[in-house]
């Protein structure tokens, strides 16, 4: 069972107080949770309001919790959670605690759960701003000041700041042949049936397909599945459909088993380095690598790109080889986008209207960004400083 550590999280743990069978709830902090096997902690933990006894024997093969009398776990195999200290560890079934509620968690979050929280957060101005006022305020007390405030002479207005604002002209945009496309109010236009400003051209590539440790490649059989091929094709007409200049021949297609995943290699160097003996069988250094990944592992991606574009030199698109799969033309589309500037191409550019301010005096246009490790992050973990020019 892996160990898992939590910071400052409040329980509330439900105890027998007296024959009646009453339950008590009382609330208690700890620094570091932890879990941990049931069959590995031996438990006798005793205090004035709480005595806790887990039993293991051959008369009674299931696991049962005395809390003043007898409580029969329902659920046994489940770890225990350590409720003490550094230097003294006391057990608890998962069972009789429960999370107190609304307390914040400070650690690295997973994908499913970034993702949720990004559609939650993710809001037009209006709707925020409804909610701090038809909720917000209310909820953090601010709509009628408690003895608190009111002491200190502070006072919350009822309305929100108003600050002077603009809306930008939309840009104009140029494609192949002079196109330009109608851009909305929401400054986004479709590209359909619209080439590009400058096709690359792409040749001498290679597709790098990753598969689980266990030698399983899910979506596809391997390097020489029809199916792969057929989407491979299906990709590269949706290239040259915007304008891009394709080789007529397959690239290089090369597929590679990754190694299990292992908490004492947290940033998966070991499936890198079998990522980096693959790329070296490729008989010609290519132009492009399209790989396609078996999931949303942060340490392999991450990984992968430091060594293409670090050590070997050679530009990579990722994809997930389940939506790749689905051979549709709009995901297609938004590759070729990334493919076509990798290779030096321009997807677009601003018509001369939008333009004219950038010639008309000597000007370089930066955009930077600066990626931390978040909260959780594995040691080791790099910070990125990200410039365009």
């Amino acid at each position: 069972m892996r160990s898992v550590e939590v910071s400052g999280l409040r329980l509330r743990i439900l105890v027998i107080e007296r024959p009646s069978s009453v339950l008590r709830a009382t609330t208690q902090c700890s620094t570091n949770l932890s879990a941990v096997n049931l069959a590995d902690a031996k438990l006798q933990y005793r205090s004035s309001s709480l005595r806790v006894r887990i039993t293991l024997s051959s008369s009674n093969p299931d696991p049962v919790l005395f809390i003043e009398y007898g409580i029969k776990l329902r659920h046994p195999e489940l770890p225990l959670v350590d409720m003490g200290g550094q230097k003294k560890k006391i057990y608890l079934p998962a069972e009789v605690c429960n999370i107190l509620p609304d307390q914040p968690f400070r650690g690295k979050l997973t994908d499913e759960h970034t993702a949720n929280m990004i559609t939650v957060a993710c809001q037009p101005p209006n709707v925020n701003g409804n909610a701090i006022m038809n909720n917000g305020l209310d909820e953090l007390g601010f709509l009628h000041p408690g003895p608190t405030l009111n002491s200190f002479g502070v006072s919350i207005g009822p309305d929100m700041a108003v600050v002077p604002a603009r809306i930008l002209p939309k840009p104009g945009l140029k494609y192949a042949g002079n196109v330009s496309p109608a851009v909305d109010d929401r400054a986004s236009w479709n590209l359909r049936d619209i080439r590009f400003a400058s096709g690359a051209r792409l040749d001498k590539w290679a597709v790098l397909l990753i598969g689980e440790h266990d030698g399983r490649h899910r979506e596809f059989q391997g390097p020489h599945d029809p199916e792969l091929i057929t989407v491979i094709n299906g990709f590269t007409a949706m290239c040259r459909k915007s304008g891009m200049d394709v080789a007529n021949e397959l690239p290089q297609i090369v597929a590679v088993s990754l190694p299990q995943a292992d908490k004492a290699d947290p940033l998966r160097k070991s499936a890198i380095t079998s990522i980096r003996e693959t790329l070296k069988t490729l008989k010609s250094k290519p132009s492009l690598v399209l790989v396609m990944l078996p999931n949303g592992d942060k340490s392999v991606y991450e990984g992968l790109k430091h060594l293409c574009d670090v050590f070997l030199g050679v530009a990579t698109v990722c994809v997930h080889a389940a939506k790749i799969r689905k051979s549709q033309p709009q995901y297609f589309a938004n590759v070729a986008l990334k493919v076509n500037m990798k290779l030096g191409g321009v997807n677009h550019k601003l018509d001369d209207n939008s333009s004219r301010w950038l010639s008309s005096l000597p000007t370089m246009v930066v955009g930077m960004d600066v990626t931390h490790p978040g909260p959780g992050s594995v040691r080791g973990t790099r910070k990125y400083y990200l410039r365009t020019a």
